[in-house]
């Protein structure tokens, strides 16, 4: 039972990654042709495996995918809540996976380019609420990083501290 409720789960954001492409899509195509790339990413035979089986790329891919969708729309029009939106979703999209943490200067600085030049103080501040929203998202594993690890941070390098315990926990006196 619980294995059908991660599928459905899964089946679920792949419908979220479908539509998410479409809106990408959308904003550079007319309807009808951005219809192609949301239909390759609906019949694509690694993504239709993902949706089957535990991965981390099951929740990364529609999570980067609705990451770019809204970096995309915070460009065109801007808005308070899209810039939030977008730091969460790019925080929680890299707790899932690290990599994607450059991700969010180069949309901060994207944020700033967006208003024009001279650089306008509406841009910064859509800048400022994608870190600061990103930094709320991700302090507490930050956090627990520190009490349960011994550091301050989303990893510490080599990706294994959550599943070995630290060396001087081992030593004997």
């Amino acid at each position: 039972m619980l294995f059908r409720s991660v599928a459905a789960v899964q089946h679920a954001l792949g419908i979220v990654t479908v539509l998410a492409t479409y809106g990408v899509a959308r904003m550079a195509l007319p309807p009808p042709w951005a219809l192609v790339p949301a239909f390759a990413m609906a019949v694509n035979g690694y993504f239709l495996i993902l949706e089957h089986g535990i991965y981390t790329e099951a929740l990364f891919i529609p999570l980067v995918t609705v990451g770019a969708w809204l970096t995309l729309h915070l460009l065109r029009t801007g808005g308070l809540g899209t810039s939030v939106a977008t730091g969460m979703v790019i925080a929680v999209a890299s707790l899932t996976r690290l990599v994607l943490q450059p991700f969010l200067g180069a949309v901060m600085l994207l944020a700033i380019a967006s208003g024009g030049w001279p650089v306008r103080r509406v841009a910064v501040l859509r800048a400022v609420a994608v870190g600061a929203s990103f930094v709320v998202v991700v302090t507490p594993w930050a956090i627990h990083n520190q009490v349960v690890h011994g550091y301050l941070g989303l990893s510490n390098g080599i990706g294994v501290s959550a599943l070995l315990p630290r060396s001087e926990e081992h030593t004997s006196e």
